[in-house]
């Protein structure tokens, strides 16, 4: 199976239909055509080739072989291995930030929303570990001297998905404007925070998201404590 193939709806306690599934291809994506499939299948090879070996392991050749096409192949869609890289990370995000999409849909208030977010995100590390891997893999590897003049930009789903989610907040007066940029940096943070160590601790991880989930629900803090 490939990352875009192995997580389907959100994690544990957010699970729509079956306990495992896919994680789904971004909406909006072009008609199926065997250009499109091949491309996609190359980022598919890369996504997990770059998380495992990093950037200096990895060689276009190899990623060719796993996605089932000729080196000349790859090249015609990415005309480097920095290029190739790039288009990974960022094809990484846009898979997981998809789904991160379904799993807020519905949901009545910002607190659930995050729930879910955070759910789904456990979900994505256990199903399709190389997209957190990748995502945290690519601090280290823009130290490579070939990625020296490449930028690994946001795609402007996960800028949406966020500004969205807190707009909706804003206007159930669950968040102040003026608090919008902060909270949404917030939970940015906490995405990654939880990324970095589940990668590394998967339980610890669990445990983390079980203790916000208590936090958002009052449980964690007595009122005595939030006296200052």
């Amino acid at each position: 199976m490939t990352p875009s193939d192995e997580l389907s709806a959100e994690a544990a306690g957010v699970v729509r239909g079956t306990q495992a599934g896919m994680l789904r291809r971004p909406r909006g994506r072009p008609a199926d055509t065997d250009s499109e499939e091949t491309r996609r299948g190359c980022l598919d090879a890369a996504i997990r080739a770059f998380a495992d070996r990093g950037y200096s392991g990895t060689s276009t050749r190899a990623v060719a072989a796993a996605a089932g096409v000729t080196a000349g192949s790859l090249y015609y869609y990415f005309p480097s291995k920095a290029v190739l890289y790039r288009a990974a990370y960022e094809y990484g995000l846009e898979l997981a930030y998809s789904e991160y999409e379904r799993a807020v849909s519905g949901r009545a208030g910002l607190g659930e929303e995050v729930r879910a977010v955070l759910d789904c995100s456990l979900g994505i590390m256990q199903a399709s570990p190389w997209i957190t891997r990748l995502a945290v893999q690519a601090t280290l590897d823009m130290s490579h001297p070939e990625l020296a003049g490449v930028t690994l930009s946001m795609p402007a789903r996960v800028q949406r998905f966020f500004e969205s989610m807190f707009l909706r907040a804003v206007e159930r007066g669950e968040v102040q404007e003026a608090d919008r940029a902060e909270v949404q940096q917030l939970l940015a943070l906490l995405l990654w925070g939880l990324s970095s160590v589940g990668l590394q601790d998967r339980q610890a991880a669990a445990v983390a998201v079980a203790a916000v989930k208590k936090l958002l629900d009052g449980r964690l803090l007595r009122q005595e404590d939030m006296s200052y």
